[in-house]
């Protein structure tokens, strides 16, 4: 597994990459102080990963809900910005929170 620090002014964050990244999802929600996990996705992602990354979330203390877009670039509108916005206020994530993107590309872009 890979662990990359993306540097942006004010507040870097990290991403993981790679074999073990979702185990070690819980650990480093908690090392960044956060009591709270929106997880975006996509629907095929979270067909296979939600459940599991919401399971050790949960069971390392952190509240956590799941926001699974459609697949692929389609997802890239403000429509589903806003849907992803109105997702965000309804899970109450707050800056003690963190988004998470729970998978790449189109995902990462859009959490």
């Amino acid at each position: 597994m890979a662990r990359v620090t993306v540097e942006v002014p004010g507040r870097p964050y990290p991403v993981l990459v790679g074999h073990g990244a979702l185990q070690e999802l819980p650990r480093l929600v908690r090392e960044m102080g956060a009591t709270a996990a929106a997880l975006v996705t996509d629907d095929v992602v979270a067909e296979h990963w939600a459940e599991p990354a919401l399971q050790g979330l949960t069971g390392a203390g952190v509240r956590a809900e799941v926001h699974a877009v459609q697949a692929g670039e389609r997802a890239k509108t403000l429509d589903e910005l806003g849907r992803v916005l109105d997702f965000l206020e309804a899970s109450a994530v707050d800056r003690a929170g963190v988004v998470v993107a729970l998978g790449g590309g189109t995902i990462g872009d859009l959490a």
